[in-house]
């Protein structure tokens, strides 16, 4: 049985005042043109279908053309909801829609929902596991105390057979341990990673599809994995290599995964330079139209800087300074008493917080002279 796995989708998101549908599209189309050429049987979303639990209506035909064309195939089709979906609006007329093998679980309901499917070896259980909150698992389980603790208890409760094939589908925060799981800036982040669940939970399983992280990644096992977002959605994203997975299972404990390059139509990157650097013509004329984020290294300031740059980059998504006043990370002196202290003293240490070097002598000389002037 051959399955891809791709997930965050966030149809519909805007990124810096830009709509990503045009690019969502290109990118849902090379999905498209994957499933032609590898001819998966199984095609899994992992949660977060939409950017927002009301998407617009651009967004919901997107992906309701994705859907069609998707099932044109010999295929089956299983999606859980995420933390940016509404389940129960995802899910709606999920009974008539598994009768065209599209499966979809958009809430929890006592018991993770499971689909059986068959190849040449015999039965792959799915095991389709929405976005929750304890809150969501403690309907039918009073004492959960903990998002790892309610999806213990989703798992165990389920009657799960591990001599079988299992592969798991979920979107929660999956870490703890030594995973070191890598999250990204467009990715909603709990206060003090209440929302951790331990990857232990999923390692009897033949493979997990995970959703949630926008970075693609394993934890710790390579059949434990966050296929990742198919678009870069942050400045924090630039470096990733976006791709979906393709999972080839035989006989259990027989897998094969590998990941399938997707190649945006618009790049988004990050520019670091000075501005009279960056705004030569002979600087970067190729790349012009890509997405950018610009770090600027100048110490004097720039005057409308972003305006001279969208000059050049009509698709720049931010603009940072990095340079001596930026990086200073110094702490401020809180005494409490300054009254025996010289005022020039204390402007010297004001100016070495703010500028993060010493004043040079001609600046010292012009605060000397200043001070002493007020003080007469």
């Amino acid at each position: 049985m051959r399955i891809f796995h791709v997930a965050d989708l966030h149809i519909g998101k805007i990124v810096n005042g830009f709509s990503m549908i045009d690019e969502q599209k290109y990118i849902l189309d090379q999905m498209i043109d994957q499933v032609k050429a590898k001819e998966p049987d199984v095609f899994i979303i992992a949660g977060d279908v939409y950017d927002k639990r009301n998407p617009s209506n651009e967004a919901a035909v997107l992906f309701s053309n994705f859907i069609v064309d998707l099932s044109k195939f010999d295929i089956d089709i299983l999606i859980v909801s995420g933390n940016h979906d509404s389940g129960l609006k995802l899910q709606f007329a999920s009974e008539v829609l598994s009768k065209q093998r599209i499966f979809i679980s958009g809430s929890f309901n006592e018991t993770i929902d499971k689909v059986e499917l068959k190849d040449e070896y015999g039965i792959v259980n799915f095991y389709l596991m929405p976005f929750v909150r304890p809150s969501d698992i403690r309907i039918y389980f009073p004492k959960v105390s903990s998002y790892h603790n309610a999806i213990e208890l989703a798992i165990i409760n389920s009657n799960i057979d591990y001599t079988k094939r299992n592969i798991f589908i979920g979107h929660q925060f999956f870490g703890g341990g030594i995973s070191n799981a890598e999250r990204s800036d467009s990715e909603l982040i709990s206060v003090g990673g209440i929302d951790n669940v331990g990857y232990n939970l999923l390692e009897s399983f033949d493979y997990a599809a995970l959703g949630h992280l926008h970075k693609p990644q394993k934890l710790v096992h390579d059949y434990v994995r966050y296929s990742g977002s198919p678009l870069k959605y942050s400045n924090s994203e630039v470096t990733h290599n976006k791709s979906l997975v393709m999972i080839d299972i035989k006989e259990k404990k027989d897998l094969n995964i590998s990941l399938i390059r997707l190649k945006p139509k618009t790049e988004m990157r990050k520019i670091e330079g000075f501005i009279e650097d960056i705004l030569d013509s002979s600087y970067d004329i190729n790349n012009s139209d890509d997405f950018v984020h610009v770090v600027l290294l100048d110490d004097k300031e720039v005057i409308d800087a972003i305006k001279k740059l969208r000059n050049k980059y009509k698709n720049i998504m931010s603009l940072k300074f990095k340079n001596i006043r930026s990086s200073n990370h110094s702490d401020i002196d809180v005494r409490d008493d300054i009254s025996d202290t010289n005022p020039i003293d204390l402007f010297h240490d004001f100016f070495k917080l703010q500028n993060n070097r010493e004043m040079n002598e001609n600046q010292s000389k012009i605060v000397e002279k200043l001070i002493g002037k007020e003080e007469v």
